[in-house]
């Protein structure tokens, strides 16, 4: 037993005297303040992203986590008056979406950040929680999303331009979009079209280029005239088109 300690008072009376064993002590003491500085500044540094929407407008802030996300001033919205959002915005230690809440009319200014309750002077009753409310446009086909909207209560929406897309025609919205009182989902319906192509069978020039609806008749096309010949009718019924790239030739007879 004497031996054994004996020799590892040696060898580390040995380390202390040596240069790399200073260096090797003095690497480690940095690294583990590194590590201990890193995690300290990793923490501090984490932030979230808060999405406000309010009317027709979006703002995005960046938080540091735990500390209050600072909202919007300008959250004016003609015809309606804000009332605050829908969420808390302090403490904010997750991304969030939060809604700017209103009313319908301008009524006088407060500073409240929750929904209001009662009568206001004017004589207009205040709902519980009125919001801005999301209106989602979509394909009915593909199911793809068209437009997104947010609507303050009772304000209307906007549809997207008639969206047409390969082989389809636009028809028509279903679902309202006017007087948004909840979230909306808005489906565009679409009819089956068909290309119709009208040629000349003398030249074999194109005359017309049309797109039928599935099924309904196209219009018939001003046939060319030419010397020597006389047009006589069309190489198919116009009625009822079916099938795709159609071609219909303008035929004639020689005078």
């Amino acid at each position: 037993m004497y031996h054994e300690r004996n020799w590892r008072e040696k060898l580390m009376k040995g380390m202390k005297g040596t240069t790399f064993w200073k260096k090797t002590l003095a690497f480690l003491l940095c690294f583990a303040l590194f590590l201990g500085v890193g995690f300290k500044v990793e923490a501090a540094t984490k932030k979230h992203n808060v999405l406000f929407i309010y009317g027709t407008n979006m703002a995005q802030v960046q938080v540091r986590d735990g500390k209050d996300a600072v909202a919007p001033t300008n959250t004016y919205v003609p015809g309606y008056t804000f009332i605050g959002w829908n969420a808390d915005i302090t403490h904010v230690k997750s991304d969030m979406v939060v809604l700017g809440m209103y009313i319908p009319g301008e009524l006088p200014v407060w500073n409240s950040m929750t929904a209001v309750t009662g009568t206001a002077s004017t004589g207009m009753s205040v709902p519980q929680t009125t919001a801005t409310y999301k209106v989602v446009f979509y394909n009915g086909n593909t199911k793809d999303v068209l437009k997104t909207e947010y609507v303050p209560y009772g304000g209307n929406a906007t549809p997207p331009v008639n969206p047409c897309y390969g082989g389809y025609d636009f028809g028509y919205w279903v679902g309202e979009y006017t007087n948004v009182t909840s979230d909306r989902e808005i489906m565009a319906v679409y009819y089956r079209t068909h290309t119709v192509e009208f040629k000349n069978e003398v030249t074999g020039e194109r005359i017309d280029l049309q797109y039928i609806r599935d099924g309904e008749t196209a219009r018939e096309p001003k046939p060319d005239e030419m010397d020597g010949y006389e047009f006589i009718g069309w190489s198919r019924s116009l009625e009822n088109i079916k099938e795709d790239n159609t071609v219909i030739y303008a035929q004639y007879k020689k005078r």
